[in-house]
């Protein structure tokens, strides 16, 4: 992203030519101030792979096609097969894992929202309805 100007278009705070990053822009209480503003570049951690389209990896999920149906309402692994995703069950045994401070033990999960631009209505309606559908 980049600054934009009052009588810019609503593509203008887009840097193309930018390298793709993942910007964090909340966390929990106890991860705020190191979690906050803190940016994740491509060669960093494992979430850019969600991102790649390359095709199911070990650990990642389906239902990229549209046609795909989702698990039974319920069903304690349905996000596991309805949804792309990454998931690591044990983080410090996984290379690829990026940490901000000392590892701690646990497990890994991450899953793609991705929207073009929210700068129109209709992004925003999205969104919600997104939301409102993942909150069920």
């Amino acid at each position: 992203m980049q600054p934009i100007q009052d009588d810019d278009d609503d593509k203008a705070h887009i840097a193309e030519d930018a390298p793709l990053v993942i910007k964090f822009k909340h966390a929990n209480a106890d991860h705020e101030p190191i979690m906050v503003g803190a940016v994740l570049a491509k060669e960093q951690g494992i979430c850019h792979e969600l991102f790649g389209g390359a095709g199911d990896e070990e650990g990642d999920g389906g239902a990229d096609d549209a046609g795909d149906e989702p698990a039974e309402e319920g069903d304690a692994a349905d996000i596991l097969v309805s949804y792309k995703h990454k998931y690591v069950p044990e983080v410090v045994r996984e290379p690829k894992i990026h940490f901000w401070r000392v590892p701690r033990l646990g497990s890994f999960m991450a899953i793609p929202l991705v929207y073009k631009s929210s700068l129109s209505e209709e992004a925003i309606d999205k969104a919600v309805t997104d939301w409102i559908e993942v909150s069920k």
